[in-house]
This record gives C-alpha cells, sequence and structure tokens, in this order.
C-alpha cells in the first residue's frame, strides 16, 4: 500500500447505513428499527427528508453489546 492509498483510507468515511441495512445487520424489520429511532432507543440521522440513517460506529457498538440498554442487546433475551 502506498502512502497516498493510506492517506486516502485514513480520510474516507463511511456512508451511514439505511434502516433496510441496519434491520438485516441485526436481524430484525426495518419498521423496529425505525421504531427505536423514533423513541431514542438508537441514534439516528434524520435527513431533510425525515428519513433516518444510522452510522456505522453506533450500530457496530451495539452489535458488540457495548450499551447494554441498547434494544438489540435487550432483544437477545439478556436480563436488564
Amino acid at each position: 500500500m502506498t502512502l497516498s492509498d493510506t492517506l486516502l483510507s485514513m480520510t474516507q468515511v463511511t456512508s451511514p447505513l439505511t434502516a433496510a441495512e441496519v434491520a438485516e445487520r441485526l436481524g430484525v424489520e426495518r419498521q423496529t428499527v425505525n421504531d427505536w429511532a423514533r423513541d431514542g432507543k438508537i441514534p439516528a440521522i434524520t435527513l431533510p427528508s425525515g428519513r433516518k440513517r444510522f452510522r456505522v460506529a453506533d450500530i457496530e457498538a451495539i452489535e458488540r453489546g457495548d450499551n447494554v440498554n441498547s434494544p438489540h442487546y435487550l432483544t437477545l433475551g439478556r436480563p436488564e
């Protein structure tokens, strides 16, 4: 990897995920993801169109169980 390739990879920002993409990663329905976003259970970015997008880092944290209050943690049936 060249220096310019390394610098380019360091500056690239991962595109936010759609509700459908988050739903697929977490194994839930798209509407569930939208409900969680509406209820403040999952961080979301609201676009001017009203659609939601989700940061990859936030979803990865939920997948890892970093936030025990996350909906994914609760849906796995773990005790609160």
